[in-house]
């Protein structure tokens, strides 16, 4: 789920899991078969504060840097990355280290997932527009199971 429908950044992912084990094949399912255990749930009014229950409080003062009001602060935030060292699609040498940029933006993608393609031309809006207004943002996007032909198409 999107962040923005929550009240966070847009584009800041949000996970709900759920298990779902099918003992059965082919044959008739039982009245219970998809009851959900919720004998650890909290009930929560709203969906705000289900995240608030998951996450921590929401906007606000406190700790945690940028994403605005409403955002939950992650807790790698403030942090610094781990080391990131890769080829490009060029067969270059990549590290995040030797990056200049105060804000790197790395966007794991894929080319089977709908939703990463989507969201390449809104990073290259962030690209155009921190190179238009002098901003030092760099904007990298990874692909780390697929052939240079397959990302470059």
């Amino acid at each position: 789920m999107d962040g923005g429908a929550i009240g966070g950044p847009p584009g800041e992912t949000v996970v709900f899991q759920y298990e779902i084990k099918v003992d059965k094949h082919d044959s008739e399912l039982d009245e219970d078969m998809f009851s959900f255990d919720t004998s650890n749930s909290v009930a929560a009014a709203s969906f705000e504060e289900m995240v608030q229950q998951a996450f921590g409080p929401v906007g606000g003062g406190g700790g945690g840097g940028g994403g605005g009001a409403g955002s939950v602060a992650h807790q790698l935030e403030g942090q610094p990355a781990p080391p990131v060292a890769l080829n490009t699609v060029d067969g270059e040498p990549f590290s995040l280290e030797d990056a200049e940029a105060q804000v790197i933006v790395l966007d794991f993608w894929a080319t089977w997932c709908p939703p990463c393609r989507r969201g390449l031309p809104e990073l290259q809006k962030v690209y155009d527009w921190a190179g238009e207004n002098d901003k030092p943002v760099a904007v990298y996007t990874v692909n780390l199971e697929e052939t240079p032909e397959q990302v470059e198409q």
